[in-house]
């Protein structure tokens, strides 16, 4: 099934998160293009490439990493882990 999906980068990442999770429950692969390499949407695809113009071949493109995103994942695994403020909770 083809279901295409204009200005996927214009949503909120959240909703586009949920239209990946449903499509993935329905096994609806998805395919996109995006003229922005940077896009924070790039996370929600497995496979990720650029088209060089010159030679025409695949690069593998890494999106890049939210400062903010990094910061809370690590205050997350932090309180996963029972550290508080950066230090280890007391017993």
């Amino acid at each position: 099934m083809h279901w295409p999906i204009d200005e996927l980068g214009t949503l909120h990442q959240n909703n586009v998160k949920k239209i990946f999770e449903a499509c993935q429950n329905n096994n609806i692969s998805v395919v996109g293009a995006f003229p922005n390499p940077e896009s924070e949407v790039l996370t929600l695809f497995e496979n990720r490439y650029l088209i060089d113009k010159v030679t025409r071949q695949l690069q593998v493109v890494q999106p890049k990493a939210s400062s903010i995103g990094a910061r809370i994942k690590q205050k997350k695994e932090a309180e996963k882990n029972g550290e508080v403020a950066g230090e280890e909770a007391s017993a």
